[in-house]
């Protein structure tokens, strides 16, 4: 995510029954740098789409869509 000059924290969340993981970072770099946002949501939902396949996880969209599909049953 190109933040090797911020700090940051990931968390390992358990709180459902699909473990995620959240990550928290500052936007001012060490260097006083911004991160640019824009798009960011987008990004990163990609990039975390990619890492959950790499690692066989399940994706978030595959979650959602199979609870909606239940719920219309």
């Amino acid at each position: 995510m190109e933040l090797e000059n911020h700090q940051w924290v990931a968390v390992t969340h358990k709180n459902t029954d699909n473990t995620h993981i959240h990550i928290i970072a500052n936007r001012i770099s060490l260097f006083g740098e911004v991160y640019d946002t824009n798009f960011v949501s987008n990004w990163t939902a990609r990039v975390a789409e990619e890492l959950s396949r790499k690692h066989g996880m399940t994706i978030a969209k595959e979650v959602k869509a199979e609870r909606k599909y239940q719920k219309s049953i």
